[in-house]
């Protein structure tokens, strides 16, 4: 964005800006994760969450909201091996993926995560993740349905995919 921009920052200024605007994407990725947790429940889906910090949601009461202890890493990958679908909330570096996109590929649990441009260029929706839109999440809830129906979607097709994958060139 700074070179689209032409702007020039020594190392000690790129710091002090990017550490200014941390709190603020912070606020964004928390707002955008609690409306597309909120759509979901509230569509009727049940979503498992960590941590305690969810027991102070203005959605804890709801039914479909299923809080946790906190975990730590280990235990998170178990549970993703035990999961259907792991949910992901991109932070909001729009141009890249996380480890938690890779961890639930190789704990066989279908990723289902917003888009960014690296994931549009290196992956496939609906072959090896499933993808939502940020501008259309009231569209989600009838993705993870498709999902989660045996019927209307085939998991071991994505699994193969991801394995191939895997195979073929490094995520």
């Amino acid at each position: 964005v700074l070179e689209k921009k032409k702007i020039t920052l020594t190392e000690h200024e790129f710091v002090v800006t990017l550490h200014k605007s941390l709190e603020a994407v912070r606020t964004v990725t928390f707002y955008i994760r609690e409306k597309i947790i909120k759509t979901l429940i509230e569509s009727g889906i049940n979503v498992d969450v960590f941590g305690d910090s969810w027991k102070k949601s203005p959605y804890a009461d709801n039914k479909n909201l299923i809080i946790h202890d906190d975990i730590d890493f280990e235990k998170g990958l178990d549970i993703m091996a035990q999961s259907r679908i792991s949910l992901n909330v991109m932070s909001w570096h729009k141009g890249g993926m996380t480890e938690r996109i890779a961890n639930a590929m190789l704990n066989y649990s279908v990723c289902v995560t917003d888009e960014t441009s690296y994931i549009n260029r290196h992956f496939v929706a609906g072959e090896n993740i499933v993808t939502f839109n940020l501008d259309n999440i009231d569209k989600l809830p009838d993705k993870i349905r498709t999902v989660l129906h045996p019927r209307k979607f085939c998991r071991m097709k994505i699994f193969r995919n991801i394995l191939r994958k895997m195979r073929i060139r490094k995520l």
